[in-house]
């Protein structure tokens, strides 16, 4: 293997390792509901950093202490975003080194620059995540974003390392590895509508809208309020609450 090869499986598996960490890390800012501690893009309050917006983020604190806003919800967005940034250059190096491999079959340059695109497209659907207030079709992508990068990540440090090799065609292969091959298929669509649906549900804040299991509310098809995309009993409670 070339120096340029195990310098991009390099830079493959840390950037690999950074996703994992930024989408783990983004999980975590949204469960400490700190998902508007910046409520501008891509600084705090026009500052690089929380500290040096302190002052104006203690009085917006202080003017509504049960809000989104406190300084250490701004660090927890702040330090996402940060992690973010230097992902996308290192995947802009990894591009750039992938071209300059071109000729190598390991090196997959399409793919590349093809996660360039989905890396700019993620870093605005973050701008548009706080510019837009959580709107959820938009905190839905920006979650289904994550693991397409991870997933496209992992594939270029596999391809990098050779364990991936070309499949063989349906149309040459034996009748069980096709079967194997759409099932493979089926179960990957399958596991990329879930994890969408979970997205949805959570970025809706659905996931209490049916308290009991497998059923809601006992039954399998409940009378539901898809406007307000809660079923309509849990929908009267809730708005009971308000």
């Amino acid at each position: 293997m070339s120096r340029g090869l195990r310098l991009y499986r390099r830079l493959a598996l840390g950037a690999l390792l950074l996703t994992f960490v930024v989408v783990v890390f983004g999980a975590y800012v949204r469960l400490a509901d700190a998902g508007l501690g910046c409520p501008d893009w891509p600084g705090c309050y026009g500052k690089l950093t929380p500290a040096h917006a302190a002052d104006v983020i203690r009085d917006v604190h202080a003017a509504a202490p049960d809000g989104p806003v406190s300084l250490p919800k701004a660090w927890k967005e702040m330090i996402h975003r940060y992690l973010a940034a230097s992902l996308g250059l290192l995947i802009i190096a990894l591009a750039v080194l992938a071209w300059r491999l071109r000729d190598n079959p390991r090196a997959a340059p399409a793919v590349a620059l093809a996660l360039v695109g989905v890396v700019i497209f993620q870093g605005l659907l973050g701008k548009w995540t706080v510019t837009l207030l959580l709107k959820p079709a938009i905190v839905t992508a920006h979650l289904l974003g994550g693991p397409t990068t991870l997933a496209l990540l992992a594939w270029l440090a596999l391809r990098a390392s050779g364990a991936v090799q070309p499949m063989a065609s349906l149309s040459h292969a034996g009748r069980s590895t096709r079967r194997l091959q759409l099932g493979a298929r089926l179960a990957f669509v399958l596991l990329i509508a879930q994890i969408a649906l979970g997205g949805w549900t959570s970025t809706n804040y659905a996931a209490l809208a049916c308290t009991d299991f497998p059923t809601c509310h006992g039954s399998f098809a409940p009378d539901a309020d898809y406007a307000q995309r809660l079923p309509r009993r849990a929908r009267t409670r809730h708005d009971g609450r308000r």
